[in-house]
């Protein structure tokens, strides 16, 4: 398993290598994520969209969908939680990462659910270092579940849904810092 493509940083002698069982520990995260990569967009029988029910669309049935989407983000343990409709210049053209390189992003899904977890900022302050990739780790797989289970329970309910997550993001990066920190100054958040 390499933590970053060619340059495993990870290995023995790389900036972040630690002991065995640490890097086992890091290595393992990383696996779990990039498996979990086909349930981000929705692929495969499990992550399906329901096809025999159509996404209710009266008001009251929203404001009740839009409650029950802060309260798991925040049972899953989100810190802050919002909603984004980000312009097209945040969303990729081509795909640059694993199975999907080079495919173009058609038709992004663009009302956004954004939300933020803290990390240890003591242990991410320890890198280059193997502290810094457990706890680097620890918080994409966090991010992931919380994605994970907003994107199922939309599904479930008829929306089409899917979570920028780890090798599986359409969004660009910076699109999603400048969200964090819009909802980050609306909740008088520190992060």
């Amino acid at each position: 398993m390499k933590v970053r493509s060619a340059r495993n940083q990870n290995a023995t002698g790389g900036k972040y290598y630690g002991t065995f069982i640490e890097n086992a520990r890091v290595n393992s995260a990383f696996r779990f994520l990039k498996d979990t990569r086909p349930l981000a967009a929705g692929y495969g029988r499990a992550a399906a969209p329901k096809t025999d029910c159509s996404p209710p669309a009266d008001r009251e049935s929203l404001a009740q969908i839009d409650n029950m989407l802060k309260e798991i983000a925040f049972d899953y343990g989100a810190d802050l939680f919002g909603k984004a409709v980000p312009g097209m210049e945040c969303f990729y053209g081509v795909r640059g990462r694993g199975d999907s390189f080079g495919k173009p992003v058609e038709n992004p899904l663009r009302k956004t659910l954004v939300y933020v977890v803290e990390m240890n900022r003591e242990q991410i302050e320890k890198a280059p270092c193997v502290e810094e990739l457990i706890e680097a780790s620890r918080g994409y797989i966090r991010v992931m579940l919380i994605g994970m289970a907003l994107s199922y329970f939309l599904r479930e309910l008829g929306f089409q849904a899917r979570t920028h997550m780890d090798g599986e993001s359409e969004l660009i990066l910076p699109a999603v810092r400048s969200m964090c920190r819009k909802l980050s100054r609306k909740s008088n958040s520190p992060y």
